[in-house]
């Protein structure tokens, strides 16, 4: 096991194009049982300051590019077992697309260093999907002004991410897991092509567009309804700014200014906030 481990840190670092300067192991019987082990590690870069801003680069009208993810990567574990083997009742070597479900569950990570390399000149800003999926690692990449509108039909969904799906809330999982999607790049209309090319499994998924605030305009309830919030999952999304209510010819017209503070939703999310609204 040992060895394999190291071998493995080995072709990361290969694929990294990094060194391995430093190691320690230490032996805890207290700690851990016979065949348990605890691993950890970190890396450290260099980078030029004057590059580090790409946040302010990032215009309307820009294409966003996946880069193709090879599974669960280092994010969703915990859910991912939980799904597969208590709700499912699965086991490791049970048959998924042709191999053990363990190989699948545990292939390693893809590492876009190189494909970054190739492709900096060509790029914008790029959003790593680790945790929290794409909802929560795209908007870091969005100026203030601006929102990201990614279509939910183009993504790549890989095979467990559609066999865990079965038992999980879309927008859970778009927030658990990256879906089939590593990286996503901020690109130029004109470079589009040509990242397209060089980026091995890469394709157009949305765009960058102008867009912060929602004002809900016309609204209307009966006279004698009651104009009342209850969905909490409003403020997953944002904080009302101001609400005007006026009575026209006996209907009660209600203008809601939102101010959104996640710079992306799913359709599923957009359905979900009129709902709040609605309530």
């Amino acid at each position: 096991t040992a060895t394999n481990v190291v071998a493995g840190i080995a072709e990361g670092c290969i694929q990294a194009q990094c060194a391995l300067i430093g190691g320690e192991t230490a032996e805890m019987p207290g700690m851990y049982s016979k065949d348990d082990y605890d691993l950890a590690g970190f890396s450290v870069g260099v980078a030029e300051k004057s590059e580090m801003d790409r946040v302010s680069l990032v215009r309307s009208g820009h294409k966003l590019i996946a880069l193709p993810s090879s599974g669960l990567h280092s994010n969703g574990f915990s859910l991912a077992r939980k799904v597969l083997f208590d709700t499912m009742n699965l086991d490791f070597n049970d048959d998924f697309n042709g191999k053990p479900l363990i190989q699948t569950l545990l292939t390693p990570t893809n590492i876009y260093v190189k494909t970054f390399k190739a492709l900096k000149n060509e790029i914008v800003a790029m959003a790593h999907i680790t945790g929290g999926g794409i909802i929560e690692n795209l908007p870091r990449v969005l100026p203030e002004n601006l929102m990201a509108e990614v279509k939910k039909e183009s993504i790549k969904v890989l095979p467990i991410f559609e066999l865990i799906s079965k038992h999980v809330d879309s927008n859970e999982m778009y927030r658990a897991f990256n879906m089939g999607i590593g990286m996503i790049l901020v690109v130029e209309d004109k470079n589009v092509d040509s990242v397209l090319a060089k980026a091995d499994g890469s394709y157009l998924i949305g765009e960058i567009k102008e867009g912060k605030y929602l004002q809900i305009l016309a609204i209307s309830y009966n006279k004698q309804a009651t104009v009342k919030s209850k969905n909490t999952s409003l403020a997953y999304y944002g904080k009302v700014e101001n609400v005007d209510v006026e009575l026209k010819d006996k209907v009660v017209e209600v203008i809601i200014r939102f101010r959104f503070e996640k710079s992306f939703m799913t359709l599923e999310h957009y359905h979900d906030m009129m709902d709040g609204f609605k309530h």
